[in-house]
């Protein structure tokens, strides 16, 4: 299930209307539309129609992101950007996994992809529609880039659970994380399964 048919299975478990969920939402109906329709909008504005359907964002946008194998095994290969925006997007941490670069061109592949992307991570809620734009135009020459250098990029949006320290005891809190891991498209790791798609044996331990 997608994030717009989450927003209309909830706005029909309520019995409302879309006017009265954009009412609720404090955002006009057309915004409403779009959402159900599968028309992008902006974090801020997602929040707003979350909170009115009593989830949170994140709850929301889990339902819309790629999810690991249930044995955490394996991680779907990265071709377009918007597929990659659509993985980092809310998440609250960057889990890359990367070999040892063959040359210091590989090096240089890897290590600007990777600050890229954690850029993003840091900064996506806060763009513009426009902004975004730009970033999947960017992010796109840099998978390009990749895979031009005999590199594949693999990813998934994952759960981990941080452990807090507070006055009232420890507080587990689960981050939306986004793991990426970079390989040579020859490693004998990758499999192919379901006609094109690809993915890669996640054998190692994900950290942030």
């Amino acid at each position: 299930m997608n994030t717009s048919d989450r927003i209309r299975q909830l706005r029909d478990q309520r019995g409302w209307t879309q006017n009265e969920l954009a009412e609720a939402s404090k955002v006009d109906i057309r915004t409403i539309q779009r959402l159900e329709s599968g028309q992008p909008v902006s974090s801020h504005t997602l929040k707003q129609v979350a909170g009115s359907l009593g989830v949170s964002l994140e709850a929301l946008r889990l339902e819309n992101q790629p999810t690991p194998n249930p044995s955490g095994e394996f991680l779907l290969r990265i071709a377009r950007a918007d597929e990659l925006v659509a993985i980092i997007d809310g998440t609250y941490a960057l889990a890359p996994q990367y070999g040892t670069p063959n040359n210091e061109q590989e090096a240089d592949l890897i290590a600007g992809f990777l600050g890229s992307v954690q850029d993003y991570v840091d900064i996506l809620d806060e763009l513009e529609a426009s902004q975004r734009v730009y970033a999947v135009f960017s992010l796109q020459q840099e998978l390009d880039a990749l895979e031009k250098g005999g590199l594949w990029v693999f990813g998934s949006r994952i759960t981990q659970r941080i452990h807090l320290a507070t006055a009232s005891g420890d507080e587990v809190l689960n981050w939306p994380v986004a793991a990426i891991k970079i390989v040579p498209k020859t490693s004998s790791e990758i499999m192919q399964v379901r006609g094109d798609d690809k993915v890669f044996s996640q054998t190692n331990d994900l950290s942030v």
